[in-house]
């Protein structure tokens, strides 16, 4: 795809970078979502404002807007300690969820892989298998 390898070329990404900075926004808060940009295929991710966003190439798409007020009400009421402990479950919880959004996004793109012929997009769907594998290898570490 030309658009990302423009993006590329433009900001000098290199493929440790693009693991770096999706590693760094899922401490954020933020998490991998199961959609693709549409500019340059790469996973979006959605911060803790419910904002989504492409870290590939830096465009930002719709908000979202699923928080509940029974939601708010129930994490205004917890004590500190359940916090703590809340905090501690769902980052597990969000650390297997994220590898199961992985998984299934390698999945995907291997699947797609297998179908193309065009040799651009080989390579663009093989890089992209190639970070989602190495963010995936971090992730366990």
């Amino acid at each position: 795809m030309e658009n990302m390898e423009k993006i590329k070329e433009k900001e000098n990404i290199t493929k440790d970078s693009i693991v770096k900075i999706a590693a760094k926004e899922m401490i954020k808060g933020s998490k991998m979502l199961g959609k693709q940009c549409e500019i340059c295929n790469f996973p979006l991710f959605e911060d803790i404002n419910g904002n989504i966003y492409c870290i590939m190439c830096n465009t930002k798409k719709e908000k979202t807007t699923t928080t509940s007020t029974n939601s708010k009400n129930n994490i205004n009421n917890n004590t500190s300690n359940n916090k703590q402990n809340n905090n501690s479950a769902n980052y597990t919880q969000d650390m297997d969820n994220l590898k199961n959004i992985l998984n299934k996004k390698i999945d995907y793109l291997s699947k797609k892989l297998d179908k193309e012929n065009e040799v651009h997009r080989i390579i663009e769907i093989a890089t992209a298998i190639k970070l989602l594998l190495e963010l995936k290898s971090k992730l366990n570490n």
